[in-house]
């Protein structure tokens, strides 16, 4: 793999369009706001947004949506606060691609919006249906010229500030130095393929990650103690969910600090603080696992159903995802897993390559208060009452054979 391969940035929707007007936003010395997302491709998208922003010269700050607090993505209270900041520009990041509402009411206040996201677009009646922002960077737009369109957060935030280094003259070995790390750990935390243009990202990617300079991510391996030759096990399994916890049981914020850092002392005192809440979230996850699972088998259901849908109210909602993850490698069938949240449930779902959860859970948006994701996970919330007529028509909507659910050894 070669890193002279990758795509060129300039073939992806709207991107010149966002630098001009990122451009012209550093000459007139306008505020800057990065909205970002709580996951590992979030956190790292949103720090190289940030990072690569102020290493040209812009006048730059962060909004990490609270995963409880806030919720997903770019909403009107983030917009009302960055108006009272007097932000002039929003770039998203691994969000805003289906925020309608909010980007109505950024252009009622007059803030332009740059959208930078991978998920997928939404279609009513075969019409794709994109919000009104000033450009919206994202390989499964219908119109975009891009070869691949599987690429995460991280990547379409990294070709961003890659053709932003081009225009100001800046060094592009420098550029690959200090950023392709970031969008490797997005690339293989989102849990994208590995062909096509990632295969090389990651490649090189880990190459620099074994030497990198940024001072968090090297307190962060120190501290996890996996000096030497890191690969994408130590990216899957260590840096991820090391990164991931504060996301999930603080603020994602404190992983974002950390990558900002520039103290070597204080970057290890970050870390180990990340460390500690990792090992905490492992311990709720193991005990959340263990409950659903004991459901599952008390009530039968991996004989009942073939989309698993198991309620336990006492999980914390920021772990639903990866106890999903576990159930559905277990019995091999797409798990969503339902928890309280405020009023109503909320569920992370993960699934199997046979049954493309975006599509088949979208028929039933008007059910649910909000919902997203693509074809191998999703994200919603439900009101408790639609919960049972929901997993009835879902699973006997479902297409799947007794041979999709045999696990197969390639």
């Amino acid at each position: 793999p070669d890193i002279s391969n990758l795509h060129s940035p300039i073939l992806l929707p709207d991107l010149i369009k966002a630098t001009n007007l990122i451009m012209q936003n550093i000459r007139e010395e306008k505020r800057i706001r990065i909205v970002g997302d709580y996951d590992v491709d979030g956190v790292t998208s949103t720090f190289i947004l940030c990072k690569g922003l102020r290493n040209i010269g812009a006048n730059v700050d962060y909004k990490i949506p609270h995963r409880v607090e806030d919720g997903y993505g770019i909403n009107e209270n983030i917009i009302d606060y960055a108006k009272n900041d007097g932000i002039d520009l929003i770039i998203t990041c691994d969000n805003g691609i289906a925020a309608m509402k909010a980007l109505d009411h950024a252009n009622d206040l007059g803030i332009n919006v740059i959208i930078t996201d991978h998920h997928e677009v939404q279609y009513v009646d075969g019409v794709e249906q994109l919000p009104t922002a000033i450009a919206i960077i994202n390989p499964k737009r219908s119109s975009s010229k891009y070869p691949f369109n599987g690429i995460c957060g991280a990547v379409v935030a990294f070709k961003l500030i890659q053709q932003l280094y081009v225009i100001n003259g800046k060094d592009e070995e420098e550029f690959m130095n200090e950023f392709l790390p970031f969008a490797t750990i997005g690339t293989v935390c989102d849990v994208m393929s590995l062909v096509d243009e990632n295969r090389n990202i990651v490649a090189e990617g880990i190459k620099k990650l074994n030497e990198t300079s940024n001072i968090g991510l090297k307190a962060m391996i120190e501290v996890c103690q996996i000096e030497g030759n890191l690969d994408v096990y130590h990216i899957g399994f260590i840096i991820g969910p090391t990164i991931n916890s504060s996301g999930r049981l603080e603020s994602a914020e404190l992983s974002l600090e950390l990558f900002l850092e520039s103290n070597y002392s204080q970057a290890i005192v970050m870390a180990k603080e990340l460390r500690e809440l990792n090992q905490k979230r492992q311990k709720l996850t193991e005990e959340g696992y263990l409950k659903v699972d004991e459901l599952i088998e008390k009530y039968e259901l991996d004989k009942k159903l073939r989309i698993l849908m198991v309620k336990e109210t006492s999980i914390d909602e920021s772990i639903i995802g990866i106890i999903a993850g576990r159930i559905k490698e277990k019995y091999n069938r797409p798990t969503l897993v339902f928890t309280k949240s405020r009023n109503f449930l909320k569920a992370s779902g993960r699934s199997i390559e046979e049954y493309n959860m975006f599509e088949n859970l979208e028929k039933y948006k008007d059910r649910f208060r909000a919902f997203g994701g693509h074809k191998m996970a999703c994200g919603l919330s439900i009101d408790e009452d639609r919960l049972k007529d929901f997993i009835v028509d879902v699973n006997n909507d479902s297409n799947l054979s007794k041979e999709d659910l045999v696990k197969k050894y390639i």
